[in-house]
């Protein structure tokens, strides 16, 4: 993971899965983009819910 600081909002993005998002709110990120994370999982729903009470 490559992280830069900046003035505004810090997101991790390509190839995230649900793992991702602890690691990336530890280093300042307040998301992650999952598109693939979610598509890929075998049960969609339930990683969306993961990710939402995360």
């Amino acid at each position: 993971m490559v992280i830069t600081p900046g003035p505004g909002p810090n997101y991790a993005i390509a190839g995230m899965v649900t793992e991702d998002l602890t690691n990336a709110r530890i280093h300042g990120g307040q998301g992650i983009s999952m598109i693939s994370g979610i598509w890929d999982a075998d049960e969609p729903a339930k990683t969306i819910k993961k990710i939402l009470h995360s």
